[in-house]
């Protein structure tokens, strides 16, 4: 599959009202992070208030503008790896796809923070071949990204039981992720009423809450500008080389 350089769409804003708007919220992206059907979509969908981003598989990054608390908040959706899948398994588009994730958004635009949402149904067990692939493809954004990170669980209304015994159950490999990203978490069960329900209000609280610190100690996620330029560099060389292919076949006499 071939990739544009990314999928935009900015819609005229529509409020979420919260208790306070913070203006951290009008230099936020947020980058959509975790496996095949874990529901990082519909996250999407929730935190904007509105359906924006198209439900399916994707193997290309998409960004989405609505305005949330009177501010625009961009969010950023990226393919999914394999439930389970090293990075080697890992198609070369989509790694490339998720480092160049938190370049994408408005451009021109202001320097942006970033807030990663990790996302995990919470309706299959989390077992040691996940923590393993979400920490390899994690590391394709770099070490800092840990810092910068929040677990969003989804599909918590299907279950059977309170979230904290699902994050018991997930033993050592679930344990291991909450500490990276320093215990935090959130839900979001996507549905219809999640958008600009209460779920949405304290995600984007907790997201405040940990850019705000980034702001007192002047620490925040710097994007690889070195690194993506050379991804999309060759990105843009593996396209010219299909398009001249194709040209060849179309051209051919034996076509």
């Amino acid at each position: 599959m071939q990739c544009h350089l990314f999928s935009e769409w900015e819609r005229p804003q529509q409020n979420i009202s919260l208790p306070e708007c913070n203006h951290i919220l009008v230099k936020l992206c947020i980058v959509l992070l975790g496996f095949r059907g874990a529901g990082k979509t519909s996250c999407g969908n929730s935190l904007l208030g509105e359906a924006l981003f198209s439900l399916g598989r994707t193997a290309c990054c998409a960004w989405r503008r609505a305005g949330v608390a009177g501010s625009p908040l961009t969010v950023v959706d990226t393919p999914g790896w394999w439930k389970g899948a090293t990075v080697d398994d890992t198609a070369e588009l989509i790694k490339q796809e998720l480092v160049c994730s938190p370049s994408r958004g408005p451009s021109p635009g202001p320097p942006y923070h970033h807030a990663f949402l990790l996302v995990v149904p919470s309706d299959v067990p989390f077992l040691e071949e996940h923590r393993v692939s979400v920490r390899e493809h994690m590391g394709l954004l770099g070490l800092d990204v840990w810092s910068h990170t929040i677990v969003v669980f989804t599909r918590a209304d299907r279950r059977f039981g309170v979230l904290e015994e699902y994050i018991k159950q997930g033993g050592a490999a679930l344990q291991w992720v909450l500490r990276k990203c320093d215990h935090r978490y959130g839900v979001l069960d996507n549905k219809e009423t999640a958008f600009g329900g209460s779920q949405v209000t304290e995600l984007l609280g907790m997201i405040e809450e940990m850019l705000a610190g980034e702001e007192e100690s002047g620490i925040r996620y710097e994007v690889d500008r070195g690194l993506v330029e050379e991804v999309e560099g060759l990105r843009r060389a593996r396209q010219q080389g299909a398009r001249l292919r194709l040209r060849k076949v179309i051209y051919s006499p034996w076509a």
